[in-house]
């Protein structure tokens, strides 16, 4: 993850975002409880990663590529995936913590020309998030 926001709403809940650009786009309500902060939230990508299993050209066109697209049920199951994870203070400074995702991919069935896609798997991928303060950012 690179670059994020905190904002504050009118009711006092804070919202860290992580935008488009990022590895997760993906946004949530933060809250600290007992010295931790909890963030839990969602994507916010039309096509986030690992909820895809081809590169967009190649859902426009599919003959122009070799990519079998995941099914319907796997995209709507990885998109609709909590986003959860703890952040503790760090000794290097800032909060670390640690997001367990699920990464999507085609099972596969049949040898050679009759192999073809059948089903979906996933498999759970641990991404460590240490975040930093930063100057603020002005809105123009």
């Amino acid at each position: 993850m690179r670059d994020c926001t905190v904002e504050r709403d009118a009711e006092g809940r804070t919202f860290l975002e992580f935008a488009a650009g990022n590895l997760l786009g993906m946004r949530g309500v933060v809250t600290e409880t007992g010295g931790a902060l909890e963030f839990e939230g969602f994507l916010t990508e039309e096509q986030p990663f690992g909820c895809s299993s081809c590169q967009d050209r190649c859902i426009v066109d599919p003959s122009s590529c070799g990519c079998d697209p995941l099914p319907a049920e796997a995209i709507v199951e990885c998109l609709a995936q909590p986003l959860r994870f703890t952040l503790r203070p760090s000794p290097k400074g800032g909060h670390h913590g640690v997001l367990a995702y699920r990464v999507y991919y085609n099972d596969y069935v049949g040898e050679g020309a009759a192999r073809r896609a059948q089903g979906f798997t996933f498999r759970e991928e641990s991404f460590e998030i240490d975040l930093f303060s930063g100057p603020p950012k002005t809105k123009r």
